[in-house]
């Protein structure tokens, strides 16, 4: 996973920049949520509550070719949560599970000039993703009347997709400005580390 994350800032930055490049620096999927976990205490299971921040950010690169075209690349640091529940001495432990990923984009985009400050833009390419280095989910094992039923273990695979996108800047001052955008993957299958739909917003430079 290091290595993929170096050579992904490797090439943000080795693309020569041009008039209106832009790098962008951004927060994305920013959550807030409260869950439940279980555990044993005394033979007795004990439930609490647990509040975690959820999103993540990044940096990118647009290298534009023109006034229309441009192309973006960026990397970034996303954490999820999600529960999982096994069975310590029969009775049932829920607990919760952190994953950091680093998910990439490479992105071409379509701007449509106009005389205001607001760059709208549509987008089209490909999004990875590493599958993070997570415990079992599920519940492993079941106590079942004649013994122990089989044990169902999920493990999670790297995604790879197709995705398209939306967004626009705006500009505050002619070289720096504000950036608004919306992605979403090309895939049927969401997942807790790799949701379908994400959301950023940010602040970027131009060169």
């Amino acid at each position: 996973m290091k290595t993929r994350f170096i050579a992904v800032a490797l090439l943000l930055f080795s693309l020569p920049l041009f008039a209106e490049d832009r790098l962008t620096v951004f927060i994305n999927n920013i959550g807030y949520s409260t869950a439940h976990t279980t555990t044993s205490g005394n033979n007795a299971p004990v439930t609490r509550n647990v509040s975690e921040w959820s999103g993540g950010g990044g940096i990118s690169l647009d290298h534009s070719w023109n006034e229309r075209w441009s192309t973006e690349a960026s990397i970034g640091f996303d954490r999820q949560h999600t529960t999982g529940t096994r069975f310590v001495g029969g009775t049932p432990v829920t607990e919760r599970q952190t994953a950091d990923t680093y998910p990439v984009d490479l992105m071409m985009r379509f701007r449509f000039p106009n005389d205001t400050r607001w760059a709208p833009y549509i987008a089209a390419g490909a999004h990875y993703v590493g599958a993070p280095n997570v415990g079992v989910l599920g519940i492993v094992p079941v106590v079942g009347v004649g013994g122990t039923d089989p044990v169902t273990i999920l493990h999670y695979h790297d995604r790879f997709s197709a995705q398209v996108g939306v967004g626009t800047t705006f500009r505050i001052t002619p070289h720096v400005g504000l950036q608004f955008d919306l992605k979403r993957q090309l895939q049927e299958r969401s997942i807790f580390f790799d949701p379908l739909t994400r959301g950023s917003f940010g602040v970027n430079l131009s060169f």
